[in-house]
Protein backbone atom coordinates (compact mmCIF):
# COMPACT_ATOMS: atom_id res chain seq x y z
CA UNK A 1 0.00 0.00 0.00
CA UNK A 2 1.04 3.58 -0.20
CA UNK A 3 3.32 4.92 2.86
CA UNK A 4 4.87 7.77 3.92
CA UNK A 5 8.23 7.23 5.30
CA UNK A 6 11.21 9.75 5.74
CA UNK A 7 8.78 12.58 4.46
CA UNK A 8 8.72 10.59 0.92
CA UNK A 9 5.87 8.95 -0.36
CA UNK A 10 6.11 5.30 -1.51
CA UNK A 11 4.89 1.71 -1.68
CA UNK A 12 5.12 -1.00 0.78
CA UNK A 13 6.20 -4.88 -0.62
CA UNK A 14 2.20 -5.05 -1.71
CA UNK A 15 2.56 -2.27 -4.12
CA UNK A 16 -0.44 -0.39 -4.51
CA UNK A 17 -2.40 -2.65 -3.03
CA UNK A 18 -4.01 -2.65 0.41
CA UNK A 19 -4.47 -5.94 2.50
CA UNK A 20 -7.15 -5.28 4.08
CA UNK A 21 -9.21 -5.14 0.98
CA UNK A 22 -8.98 -8.67 0.84
CA UNK A 23 -11.78 -8.86 3.50
CA UNK A 24 -14.05 -6.97 1.75
CA UNK A 25 -17.14 -8.69 0.57
CA UNK A 26 -15.99 -8.66 -3.31
CA UNK A 27 -13.15 -10.34 -2.39
CA UNK A 28 -14.41 -12.71 0.01
CA UNK A 29 -16.67 -13.94 -2.30
CA UNK A 30 -13.80 -14.99 -5.08
CA UNK A 31 -10.64 -15.39 -2.34
CA UNK A 32 -8.82 -18.01 -4.91
CA UNK A 33 -8.86 -15.27 -7.74
CA UNK A 34 -7.50 -12.18 -5.51
CA UNK A 35 -5.03 -14.19 -3.22
CA UNK A 36 -3.56 -15.55 -6.57
CA UNK A 37 -3.46 -12.13 -8.16
CA UNK A 38 -1.93 -10.42 -4.96
CA UNK A 39 0.81 -12.64 -4.71
CA UNK A 40 1.26 -12.64 -8.24
CA UNK A 41 1.78 -8.22 -7.47
CA UNK A 42 4.14 -9.14 -4.90
CA UNK A 43 6.39 -11.43 -7.00
CA UNK A 44 6.57 -8.91 -9.89
CA UNK A 45 7.84 -6.06 -7.36
CA UNK A 46 10.41 -8.59 -6.75
CA UNK A 47 11.13 -9.32 -10.75
CA UNK A 48 11.52 -5.50 -10.67
CA UNK A 49 13.61 -5.03 -8.20
CA UNK A 50 16.47 -7.63 -9.02
CA UNK A 51 16.40 -6.61 -12.98
CA UNK A 52 19.82 -4.84 -13.60
CA UNK A 53 19.29 -2.53 -16.65
CA UNK A 54 22.03 -0.60 -18.39
CA UNK A 55 21.53 3.14 -18.94
CA UNK A 56 23.05 2.67 -22.42
CA UNK A 57 20.66 -0.03 -22.75
CA UNK A 58 17.71 2.26 -24.95
CA UNK A 59 15.85 -0.60 -25.84
CA UNK A 60 15.42 -2.23 -22.66
CA UNK A 61 15.00 0.46 -20.49
CA UNK A 62 12.10 0.77 -22.79
CA UNK A 63 10.71 -2.68 -22.21
CA UNK A 64 11.76 -2.12 -18.76
CA UNK A 65 9.15 1.14 -18.54
CA UNK A 66 6.42 -0.45 -20.33
CA UNK A 67 6.87 -3.72 -17.72
CA UNK A 68 6.49 -1.00 -15.28
CA UNK A 69 3.57 0.29 -16.32
CA UNK A 70 2.17 -3.09 -17.56
CA UNK A 71 2.23 -3.88 -13.56
CA UNK A 72 0.48 -0.61 -12.45
CA UNK A 73 -2.24 -1.40 -14.62
CA UNK A 74 -2.17 -4.88 -13.01
CA UNK A 75 -2.62 -3.30 -9.84
CA UNK A 76 -5.17 -0.90 -11.31
CA UNK A 77 -7.63 -3.59 -12.38
CA UNK A 78 -7.45 -5.77 -9.29
CA UNK A 79 -8.32 -2.37 -7.38
CA UNK A 80 -11.94 -2.14 -9.10
CA UNK A 81 -12.05 -5.43 -9.64
CA UNK A 82 -12.43 -5.20 -5.32
CA UNK A 83 -14.93 -2.31 -5.87
CA UNK A 84 -17.10 -4.19 -8.21
CA UNK A 85 -16.57 -1.71 -11.10
CA UNK A 86 -15.92 -4.29 -14.00
CA UNK A 87 -16.64 -2.08 -16.74
CA UNK A 88 -13.72 0.10 -15.70
CA UNK A 89 -11.75 -2.59 -15.26
CA UNK A 90 -12.14 -3.92 -18.52
CA UNK A 91 -11.00 -0.52 -20.04
CA UNK A 92 -7.68 -0.78 -17.98
CA UNK A 93 -7.45 -4.36 -19.57
CA UNK A 94 -6.96 -3.11 -22.96
CA UNK A 95 -4.65 -0.42 -21.97
CA UNK A 96 -2.31 -3.22 -20.06
CA UNK A 97 -3.16 -5.21 -23.82
CA UNK A 98 -1.91 -2.53 -25.77
CA UNK A 99 1.08 -2.19 -23.58
CA UNK A 100 1.79 -6.11 -24.08
CA UNK A 101 1.73 -5.97 -27.49
CA UNK A 102 4.27 -3.09 -28.17
CA UNK A 103 6.91 -4.70 -25.80
CA UNK A 104 5.92 -7.93 -27.61
CA UNK A 105 7.04 -6.10 -31.10
CA UNK A 106 9.91 -4.28 -29.50
CA UNK A 107 11.47 -7.44 -28.25
CA UNK A 108 10.45 -8.97 -31.50
CA UNK A 109 12.17 -6.74 -33.63
CA UNK A 110 14.49 -3.94 -32.21
CA UNK A 111 13.58 -1.91 -35.19
CA UNK A 112 9.61 -1.58 -33.47
CA UNK A 113 11.17 0.81 -31.07
CA UNK A 114 12.15 3.21 -34.02
CA UNK A 115 8.89 3.16 -35.19
CA UNK A 116 7.34 3.72 -31.85
CA UNK A 117 9.39 6.86 -31.65
CA UNK A 118 7.98 7.61 -35.23
CA UNK A 119 4.64 7.53 -33.69
CA UNK A 120 5.58 9.75 -31.31
CA UNK A 121 6.74 12.30 -33.79
CA UNK A 122 3.04 11.41 -35.94
CA UNK A 123 1.33 12.53 -32.65
CA UNK A 124 3.41 16.12 -32.11
CA UNK A 125 3.23 16.76 -36.26
CA UNK A 126 -0.83 16.20 -35.38
CA UNK A 127 -0.62 18.77 -32.68
CA UNK A 128 1.26 21.19 -34.11
CA UNK A 129 -0.76 21.23 -37.28
CA UNK A 130 -3.82 21.75 -34.91
CA UNK A 131 -2.30 24.70 -33.55
CA UNK A 132 -1.21 26.42 -36.72
CA UNK A 133 -4.63 25.65 -38.21
CA UNK A 134 -6.24 27.71 -35.52
CA UNK A 135 -8.14 24.38 -34.31
CA UNK A 136 -10.16 25.00 -31.09
CA UNK A 137 -8.63 24.18 -27.80
CA UNK A 138 -5.29 24.72 -28.34
CA UNK A 139 -4.76 28.50 -28.91
CA UNK A 140 -3.28 28.95 -26.03
CA UNK A 141 -0.61 26.98 -27.00
CA UNK A 142 0.62 29.05 -30.19
CA UNK A 143 3.40 30.49 -28.22
CA UNK A 144 4.65 27.32 -27.11
CA UNK A 145 5.23 25.73 -31.33
CA UNK A 146 6.14 28.92 -32.65
CA UNK A 147 10.24 28.03 -33.19
CA UNK A 148 9.14 24.08 -33.02
CA UNK A 149 10.73 22.53 -36.27
CA UNK A 150 7.98 20.54 -37.83
CA UNK A 151 8.20 16.42 -37.47
CA UNK A 152 8.65 14.79 -41.14
CA UNK A 153 5.73 12.87 -42.04
CA UNK A 154 6.02 8.84 -41.79
CA UNK A 155 3.56 6.03 -41.42
CA UNK A 156 1.84 5.49 -38.07
CA UNK A 157 1.74 2.38 -36.42
CA UNK A 158 -1.90 1.19 -35.35
CA UNK A 159 -2.50 -1.24 -32.74
CA UNK A 160 -3.46 -3.89 -35.76
CA UNK A 161 -0.30 -3.17 -36.81
CA UNK A 162 1.41 -3.64 -33.47
CA UNK A 163 -0.31 -6.93 -32.94
CA UNK A 164 1.21 -8.37 -36.06
CA UNK A 165 3.96 -7.13 -35.02
CA UNK A 166 3.71 -9.01 -31.55
CA UNK A 167 2.65 -12.17 -32.77
CA UNK A 168 -0.58 -11.29 -31.11
CA UNK A 169 -3.26 -11.26 -34.11
CA UNK A 170 -5.52 -13.33 -33.16
CA UNK A 171 -5.45 -11.95 -29.34
CA UNK A 172 -6.16 -8.69 -31.59
CA UNK A 173 -9.66 -9.78 -32.96
CA UNK A 174 -10.55 -11.92 -29.84
CA UNK A 175 -10.12 -9.87 -26.76
CA UNK A 176 -8.61 -6.59 -28.08
CA UNK A 177 -11.70 -5.80 -30.14
CA UNK A 178 -14.01 -6.99 -27.22
CA UNK A 179 -12.28 -4.68 -24.68
CA UNK A 180 -12.24 -1.69 -26.66
CA UNK A 181 -16.09 -1.81 -26.96
CA UNK A 182 -16.14 -1.12 -23.35
CA UNK A 183 -13.87 1.80 -24.21
CA UNK A 184 -15.91 2.90 -26.18
CA UNK A 185 -19.12 2.48 -24.69
CA UNK A 186 -20.54 -0.62 -26.44
CA UNK A 187 -24.56 -1.75 -26.40
CA UNK A 188 -23.31 -4.40 -24.02
CA UNK A 189 -22.05 -1.98 -21.61
CA UNK A 190 -25.13 0.02 -21.74
CA UNK A 191 -27.44 -2.76 -21.06
CA UNK A 192 -25.31 -3.89 -17.81
CA UNK A 193 -27.14 -0.71 -15.98
CA UNK A 194 -30.29 -2.27 -17.17
CA UNK A 195 -32.64 -3.23 -14.60
CA UNK A 196 -34.93 -5.60 -16.29
CA UNK A 197 -37.87 -7.63 -14.93
CA UNK A 198 -40.28 -10.19 -16.70
CA UNK A 199 -38.66 -8.40 -19.95
CA UNK A 200 -40.22 -4.96 -18.76
CA UNK A 201 -37.53 -2.42 -18.38
CA UNK A 202 -37.91 -0.74 -14.64
CA UNK A 203 -34.47 1.58 -14.36
CA UNK A 204 -30.64 1.81 -14.82
CA UNK A 205 -28.37 0.35 -12.18
CA UNK A 206 -25.54 2.08 -9.75
CA UNK A 207 -25.01 -1.36 -8.05
CA UNK A 208 -21.28 -3.08 -7.92
CA UNK A 209 -20.45 -5.71 -10.69
CA UNK A 210 -19.13 -8.84 -9.93
CA UNK A 211 -20.35 -11.49 -12.33
CA UNK A 212 -17.08 -11.61 -14.25
CA UNK A 213 -14.58 -11.50 -11.80
CA UNK A 214 -13.12 -14.78 -12.41
CA UNK A 215 -13.23 -14.10 -16.59
CA UNK A 216 -11.04 -10.79 -15.94
CA UNK A 217 -8.90 -12.10 -13.28
CA UNK A 218 -7.84 -14.53 -15.71
CA UNK A 219 -7.25 -12.11 -18.60
CA UNK A 220 -5.30 -10.04 -16.30
CA UNK A 221 -3.22 -12.74 -14.77
CA UNK A 222 -2.92 -14.04 -18.84
CA UNK A 223 -1.46 -10.60 -19.62
CA UNK A 224 1.06 -10.15 -16.97
CA UNK A 225 2.49 -13.81 -17.49
CA UNK A 226 3.40 -12.76 -21.14
CA UNK A 227 4.75 -9.83 -20.09
CA UNK A 228 7.15 -11.60 -17.55
CA UNK A 229 8.11 -13.92 -20.22
CA UNK A 230 9.11 -10.93 -22.39
CA UNK A 231 11.14 -9.32 -19.73
CA UNK A 232 12.25 -12.43 -18.19
CA UNK A 233 13.90 -13.25 -21.42
CA UNK A 234 15.23 -9.98 -22.08
CA UNK A 235 17.08 -9.17 -18.97
CA UNK A 236 17.76 -12.59 -18.24
CA UNK A 237 15.68 -13.43 -15.42
CA UNK A 238 16.26 -15.93 -12.96
CA UNK A 239 13.81 -18.78 -14.11
CA UNK A 240 12.22 -19.33 -11.04
CA UNK A 241 11.04 -16.14 -10.42
CA UNK A 242 10.02 -15.72 -13.98
CA UNK A 243 8.37 -19.43 -13.94
CA UNK A 244 6.69 -18.79 -10.43
CA UNK A 245 4.26 -16.38 -12.20
CA UNK A 246 3.52 -18.42 -14.91
CA UNK A 247 2.87 -21.17 -12.24
CA UNK A 248 0.10 -18.77 -10.41
CA UNK A 249 -1.64 -17.98 -14.09
CA UNK A 250 -1.70 -21.72 -14.44
CA UNK A 251 -3.42 -22.48 -11.39
CA UNK A 252 -6.13 -19.78 -11.80
CA UNK A 253 -6.47 -21.11 -15.07
CA UNK A 254 -7.10 -24.68 -13.57
CA UNK A 255 -9.54 -23.33 -10.73
CA UNK A 256 -11.51 -21.79 -14.11
CA UNK A 257 -11.45 -24.81 -16.37
CA UNK A 258 -12.95 -26.35 -12.79
CA UNK A 259 -15.21 -24.04 -12.10
CA UNK A 260 -17.16 -24.52 -15.51
CA UNK A 261 -17.72 -27.99 -14.93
Amino acid sequence: MVIVKDNCIGIDDNGYLNLDDLNEVICRAYPREFEIMYEANRQILQIIEVIDASRTDRIGLFLLSVFIQIHKLFQSAIILLARGLEEQAKAILRILLERLMIIAAVNNNPQNYDRWILNQEKERKRLIDNVRNNKPGVGHLEDEIKDIEMPKECEGMTFKKWAMEAGMEERYYREYSYLSGHVHYSMEAYRETEIVENGEFIGLSMAPRYREVRYLAISAMEFLKDAVLIIGDYFKCDKAIVNSIETLYNKKSMDTEQNRR
